[in-house]
């Protein structure tokens, strides 16, 4: 049945003005159920889902990020930008 379907091939229609007309039963969309109208997507929901295949995502957990050093001193309490000429670094 499937090779009898695409056996001319696809043809593409251009819009629904010119769709072929059918005399079967119209679809429509069913009513939302209750509660259901007024849920909101969070972001999680709204984000990709990755495919089986697909490698996780190469971001950084924010532990193991590159910790911040100051140029002058050295020190991790700040940055070369923030060093202060009188404060004792060690």
């Amino acid at each position: 049945m499937w090779r009898k379907n695409y056996t001319d091939g696809l043809f593409p229609q251009r819009g629904p003005k010119f769709w072929p007309e059918s005399n079967g039963l119209r679809v429509y969309v069913p009513p939302p159920t209750e509660g259901e109208e007024d849920k909101k997507m969070t972001k999680a929901e709204k984000k990709r889902k990755n495919g089986v295949n697909e490698s996780p995502t190469k971001k950084q957990p924010k532990g193991k990020k590159r910790i911040m050093h100051c140029g002058v001193c050295g020190a991790a309490d700040h940055n070369s930008r923030h060093h202060k000429k009188d404060k004792v670094c060690g």
